[in-house]
């Protein structure tokens, strides 16, 4: 039965585990709603889009808004804060080496405009070095089969950081560096060829070779960027120019940024780019020996056709081949280019034969050759296609994308719009044929066990908690809570004047602990700690002990009364666990740095800055590693949740499991505390022709809990209940053909209810994958903040009324590629 916090968000007839129509403009509405969904201009920029009259905003607190804020986007702040902060602090490195006192220069020119070179020739070096890391694929592959996927934005280091960080060389390089440069070349405060030396390992300048290796470079930047530019990409030749440019451009401009960057007999830049550049080839070794190029047989391929749209449906087969659903191969087509190789995510479900299948959409040179060569095929042979024409394929792969982590969540919604349903396919067929797996094994699918009835409710005993008074209830949180994460939400859900005074210390210690006030504080530290190395390098000693004690206090503020409170609250179960390890060490080492910086206040030395650096630096790793912790708390999978915690629903703890080839669910599909819907928007459903069908198919028979979804914006309904591709006697009402746009308020709300109601207390994460445009994507990012607040609001309130806690953690993450 639905709870009040049920009816505010559902219609009161929606079935307990895909709520109908709880999530998409009806198709009478569709065409008024069209407006409001289409992002303008300056809604495409902020990704913010006009509400409906189904989506009004509910007043939230502000620690719910926070908490969905910094849970979704506090990983990213934080990663670009640092990047930010090196930066600043390499470039301040570079300005300070052409000031004075120990630089000095009679050139009133030269006393401007060196340092300024200087300081944006420093931000080159690093940033290259950098971008060597953001272009390891088979590394941050790995990393994403390891727990800091939870804690570190994994889906944004290619290519936002990367372009970013490429981006940051060109300004730097081709700007800030090149234009003090000219004028110093201008005026002739820098002469060429004045008797300096030719090489820079010199005491002077060797200024024929700085300004030989400086245009080259300048060159190979301005290539760089232009290259990288959409429209020449997509150009007949463009995507060879930015193949070539990257590839000759690369050694080329190692060697010469060495060059170039040498001075008085310091290769600043080696020492910069010896690390990435060893783990970019390691890299590359290994991409070579796990993912070595394999010659595959073209198993089948057909062009399809639809207005300006052109689709290419490939499948390749290489023997022995392993892959992940989710992930992305490289592929090479021979008849088109011998050495062109080009990245697409794999449409198919991981399976023994080595088959892979791509949909590729004709949108530049090579996609457009391949489609022709598929059109000619399709041709000769339209019912099954044929190699005719092909002289060969290769491919390469897979490699790490976002929706491969589907498997660490029970409630999964994949998005595609357009041609980026490619993740959908693969995920889709990959779960769909698991739970075919298991619904055919009778050992696997009892009607009568308890862990696959519809009723049986995964909670803490939670018919017992429920009858518990609410002084009770407030010590189970604090008796069964999660250390890693005291939850300032859950304690926030029951009125100040009921608490306890335990709960009271708890609450505060909560709000210490939250996301919000963590994530700030790192910021904050950063900030602070970029100030005091800035200062340092400039040595001016007190101001920078000034700025360190501030620094240190902040943290103290925070972390002291945070161990006593946590203490008073927690007693035994925090004293043994490691947060307090943690927190402890984080004390000790800021009270060491508070000791160092009021030394070096009064005494400034090398000695206490080295020290209040150490212990500083050491305190802001254990900081990292601590609000690591509170990410892994809240996202990490079901199974390392439930195993941490020594909590199973009834049944489960010695219920078999058993998965295909290449699966990696956490979860049994079978459960009813899991979903699955797939949502697929394109202009017109003929545009899906090449794989709806396929995906119709694959819905009969299948548990409510699955949900498939096709969203036709261009189509009515009338039309569009001619084309209907599912089995209805087969196929339950959840899948169906829809002339409109989706609400996607209404479906991140319903997905986040079925994730609370499968676990009401302690929440579940909504793991939301999407593939498509950019605007959507923002727009998907600013809905998910909204939703996970609104819920948390909802579940405060229903706890008010019944006089409950429940530690509901539930959000929605939205992890996005774009084409």
């Amino acid at each position: 039965m639905a709870t009040a916090t049920d009816a505010e968000i559902l219609p009161p007839d929606a079935p307990w585990d895909v709520p109908r129509r709880a999530h998409e403009v009806p198709a009478r509405t569709a065409g008024r709603e069209n407006a409001a969904y289409q992002p303008n201009s300056e809604q495409a920029k902020t990704g913010k889009a006009k509400e409906t009259k189904a989506s009004e905003h509910r007043v939230v607190s502000f620690w719910t808004r926070s908490e969905a804020f910094f849970s979704n986007q506090g990983a990213n702040l934080a990663t670009l804060a640092l990047l930010i902060a090196l930066d600043i602090c390499m470039a301040t490195w570079g300005v300070w080496e052409f000031t004075a006192p120990h630089w000095t220069t009679e050139s009133k020119i030269l006393r401007y405009t060196l340092p300024i070179a200087r300081g944006a020739g420093r931000l080159v070096s690093w940033n290259a070095a950098v971008l060597f890391v953001t272009s390891s694929k088979w590394f941050w592959t790995w990393v994403r089969s390891t727990p800091i996927q939870y804690a570190f934005p994994v889906d944004k280091v290619m290519p936002k950081y990367h372009r970013l960080i490429a981006l940051t060389i060109v300004i730097a390089g081709c700007v800030i560096h090149t234009v003090p440069q000219v004028v110093n070349y201008a005026t002739e405060a820098i002469v060429i060829n004045d008797g300096g030396p030719v090489w820079t390992f010199g005491a002077g300048f060797a200024t024929l070779q700085l300004l030989i290796t400086g245009i080259i470079l300048l060159v190979v930047f301005l290539l760089f960027f232009a290259t990288t530019l959409e429209k020449v990409r997509r150009s007949t030749i463009g995507f060879r120019i930015f193949w070539l440019s990257h590839v000759f451009g690369i050694v080329s401009a190692i060697p010469l940024l060495i060059i170039h960057g040498t001075q008085r007999g310091y290769p600043i830049t080696v020492y910069f780019l010896a690390g990435p550049l060893v783990l970019y080839i390691i890299d590359v070794i290994m991409r070579r020996v796990r993912h070595a190029a394999r010659e595959a047989t073209v198993v089948h391929i057909s062009a399809h056709e639809d207005g300006e749209d052109r689709v290419t449906k490939l499948i390749l087969q290489v023997p022995g081949w392993r892959y992940s659903a989710g992930q992305y191969a490289d592929i090479r087509i021979k008849e088109i280019s011998v050495w062109e190789w080009h990245a697409f995510t794999i449409a198919s479900a991981p399976n023994d034969r080595g088959e892979a299948t791509f949909f590729i959409k004709a949108a530049g040179r090579w996609t457009g050759a391949l489609w022709e060569l598929a059109n000619s095929a399709t041709a000769t042979d339209a019912e099954s296609g044929s190699t005719a024409g092909i002289v060969g394929a290769s491919l390469r792969g897979g490699f790490g994308a976002p929706a491969q982590n589907f498997c660490a969540y029970k409630h999964i919604v994949v998005i595609g719009t357009g041609i980026g349903v490619t993740p959908l396919l693969s995920v889709w067929h990959h779960i769909v044929d698991e739970t075919r797996l298991l619904m055919g094994d009778e050992s696997f699918h009892n009607a009568e066990s308890p862990a696959s009835s519809p009723k049986s409710v995964s909670t803490w005993n939670a018919t017992e908690l429920s009858e518990l008074p609410l002084t009770e209830e407030e010590q189970f949180v604090l008796d069964h809570g999660d250390i890693a994460f005291t939850d300032i939400l859950g304690f926030e859900r029951v009125r100040r004047t009921t608490m306890t005074l335990r709960a009271r210390v708890a609450f505060a210690a909560s709000i210490l602990e939250s996301m919000t006030v963590n994530i700030c504080l790192f910021l904050i530290s950063i900030m602070l700690e970029t100030l005091v190395i800035c200062v340092w390098i400039f040595e001016k000693g007190v101001a920078s002990a000034a700025i360190e004690i501030v620094a240190t206090l902040l943290v103290l503020f925070i972390y002291v009364p945070k161990v006593i409170l946590s203490g008073a609250s927690y007693g035994k179960r925090y004293i043994v666990s490691i947060i307090f390890v943690m927190e402890l060490a984080i004390v000790a080492m800021t009270v060491a740095s508070l000791v160092a910086s009021i030394a070096d206040a009064i005494s400034p030395s090398r000695l206490n800055a080295v020290l209040y650096f150490s212990f500083y630096g050491v305190y802001s790793v254990v900081h990292t590693v601590r609000i690591f912790f509170i990410y892994y708390a809240t996202a990490r999978p079901p199974e390392l949740f439930e195993a941490e915690d020594g909590w199973y629903p009834e049944g489960e703890a010695s219920r078999p499991r058993r998965s295909i080839e290449g699966s990696r669910l956490s979860v049994d599909p079978l459960d009813h505390d899991f979903s699955l819907q797939g949502i697929w928007v394109n202009k017109t459903y003929t545009g899906m022709s090449w794989a709806a069908e396929d995906l119709a198919e694959s819905a009969r028979s299948l548990p409510r809990s699955f949900s498939l979804r096709l969203y036709a914006t261009r189509e009515t309904p009338e039309t569009l209940a001619q084309l209907d591709p599912f089995d209805r006697p087969r196929c339950g009402p959840q899948h169906e053909l829809i002339a409109g746009r989706p609400d996607w308020h209404k479906i991140m709300s319903a997905a986040i209810l079925r994730a609370h109601r499968g676990s009401p207390n302690h929440g579940s994460t909504v793991g939301v994958f999407y593939c498509g445009a950019p605007a959507v994507a923002r727009e998907l990012q600013s809905v998910a903040h909204r939703v996970t607040a609104e819920h948390l609001f909802a579940v405060k309130n229903q706890m008010l009324r019944d006089k409950q806690v429940q530690m509901c953690t539930c959000r929605v993450l939205v992890a996005k590629e774009n084409f």
